[in-house]
């Protein structure tokens, strides 16, 4: 970048070749009228400080945050850039291309940075509407209200919404030991544990953690994702299952395959089909039988569990009403035979 002496150099020159009849030493004070030096506002007294920073909070009301005792971690550089505005009368245009260039602006999020200039009108009204979407969705979360404000607020600053709303509420969350306790028994943490039930996988709570939180599981610098969790849940069974690798690369669950199972054990038994669990190995059966003749595991057909449902004692058909009802058709038959009954 040329020097000033360059710049008014050059600017000389020009107006000599344009055809001015004026001295170089006249044009080179001419320069200095027209473009002044710049204050070099790293050079002034306290006291002229302290007055472009009264006047920086008068043209630029929404920036004086950045002379405040919690702007720390913005930097100097738009605090210079402030001053130097004032002090020199920095046209809109030239204060906004270097604001634009500055290390806040360009590693600050555009949330963040409106945030910061808003009002405390609109940090307020902000934050209330980020509160009443907590309370609405995550209250259960936040028993604790000044638990929930500093979650609303720092909502609001964010702009967080959706997964990353969900994210930084159950990451807030889990900093507090009242609220921890609560994690685990939101919806949304049902609904994960859930992905888990569906392929008889056990869901840690570091799993559940770290894809409510948006952390990475500990000692990994992985995060897992619902996604991430269907998918490793999808290998384990796999592998305790080989034989019903093709229906779940097909994208059928552990849960939806037994259905058909579960009602027609329910409906043969007599029982409430809430009681016949696939973690049941009796009925885990259904699904992984062992071959008596090849000795290789297969599902079973459902004639063939209906049959193995009736004649196994372990499942105690013998004591259903249905199995009495033909043990005394039975016994009638025979009886009619042998000519006992008229």
């Amino acid at each position: 970048m040329a020097t000033r002496g360059e710049q008014r150099k050059q600017w000389v020159d020009q107006q000599i070749a344009g055809g001015s009849t004026k001295t170089r030493a006249e044009l080179r004070a001419e320069y200095d009228t027209k473009f002044p030096k710049e204050v070099d506002v790293k050079s002034l007294d306290p006291q002229r400080l302290a007055d472009l920073q009264a006047k920086v909070k008068e043209i630029f009301p929404g920036y004086e945050f950045f002379f405040s005792a919690d702007a720390g971690g913005f930097g100097a550089d738009v605090r210079d850039l402030l001053l130097r505005a004032v002090a020199n009368d920095y046209t809109k245009d030239r204060f906004d291309r270097e604001f634009n260039s500055t290390k806040y602006f360009l590693e600050t999020d555009k949330n963040i940075r409106d945030w910061n200039i808003a009002s405390p009108e609109v940090k307020r009204s902000k934050t209330e509407t980020y509160a009443q979407t907590i309370r609405d969705n995550y209250g259960d979360l936040f028993g604790d209200d000044q638990l929930l404000s500093k979650a609303a607020e720092g909502a609001a600053r964010l702009g967080l919404t959706g997964t990353r709303l969900r994210s930084y509420l159950f990451q807030t969350a889990n900093q507090s030991q009242s609220a921890k306790s609560q994690i685990a028994q939101t919806a949304t943490a049902d609904k994960i544990k859930q992905i888990g039930s569906d392929y008889g996988y056990n869901v840690t709570q570091d799993e559940l953690d770290s894809i409510l939180t948006g952390q990475p599981e500990r000692g990994t610098t992985n995060v897992l994702t619902e996604q991430g969790l269907r998918e490793r849940a999808k290998i384990a069974l796999i592998g305790e299952n080989p034989h019903l690798k093709a229906q779940i690369d097909a994208g059928l669950t552990l849960k939806s395959m037994f259905t058909n199972y579960q009602s027609e054990a329910a409906n043969v038994l007599e029982l409430d089909p809430n009681t016949v669990q696939i973690t049941d190995p009796k009925f885990r059966q259904a699904l992984a039988y062992r071959d008596p003749k090849s000795g290789q595991v297969r599902q079973l057909s459902l004639s063939e569990w209906r049959e193995i449902l009736r004649t196994d004692p372990q499942y105690k058909y013998q004591f259903t009403k249905q199995a009495n009802r033909d043990a005394t058709d039975i016994a009638l038959t025979i009886a009619r035979a042998f000519g006992k009954v008229q």
